[in-house]
């Protein structure tokens, strides 16, 4: 392995990090707070100065991130409206809750809790 390798990845997950918390929306103070670090050094993981652990990770994954692309740089799986559709009325039957729970109201709203935090594709509902 070369010497520039580990910068080339370095700068690569640099720009990843920065890219997702754009994505969401965050400053990069809340990004911090969220992950638990400072914004110093939340800056230093988005110039390639420094990585970021495991806890910051998990933080950020826990605010929305997609880590498998900020690490490996691939999107993470997106579920379908409709596959989510399908799962929750699956399990509502599966349950045997079908009588006291509306099955269709509750999949459209899982779907647009899960829009609303990008695992989802589509916002159309199906």
């Amino acid at each position: 392995m070369t010497s520039a390798q580990p910068d080339n990845i370095r700068e690569k997950i640099a720009q990843r990090i920065l890219q997702e918390r754009k994505r969401l929306r965050l400053t990069q103070q809340t990004a911090a707070d969220q992950t638990g670090v400072s914004r110093e050094m939340w800056g230093r993981y988005e110039r390639g100065d420094a990585l970021p652990g495991g806890e910051p990770l998990l933080g950020f994954a826990l605010a929305g991130a997609d880590i498998q692309f900020i690490l490996a740089g691939t999107q993470s799986q997106k579920f379908t409206p409709s596959s989510v559709h399908q799962a929750v009325l699956d399990a509502v039957y599966l349950l045997s809750l079908e009588d006291r729970v509306d099955s269709g109201q509750l999949a459209s709203a899982v779907v647009k809790i899960l829009s609303s935090t990008g695992a989802v594709q589509s916002a159309s509902q199906p």
